[in-house]
């Protein structure tokens, strides 16, 4: 497999991926495999986007995710990440 054919997935897709599905489907109750089955397109949004969470051992909590829950200061994935407090 060529390195060209390689795309990274980054954080800032996931970002834009959460933003696209909320601007289309802002009511997150709806953001189920039963709540899209009747719209493909967001259907498969979904799907993706729920792949990415996983990929980024992100907790599958889309209201949490809006409040920034998943980010943990204490981690070492935030060693060199200033926060303001």
């Amino acid at each position: 497999m060529a390195t060209d054919s390689i795309r990274k997935i980054t954080a800032r897709d996931l970002l834009y991926g959460f933003l696209e599905l909320r601007g289309l489907t802002p009511d997150l109750s709806q953001w189920t495999e039963e709540g899209l089955a009747d719209n493909p397109p967001r259907l498969f949004r979904l799907r993706r986007l729920r792949a990415v969470f996983r990929a980024f051992g992100i907790a599958w909590e889309p209201a949490s995710f809006i409040e920034g829950k998943f980010i943990v200061p204490e981690s070492p994935l935030y060693q060199t990440v200033s926060f303001f407090r």
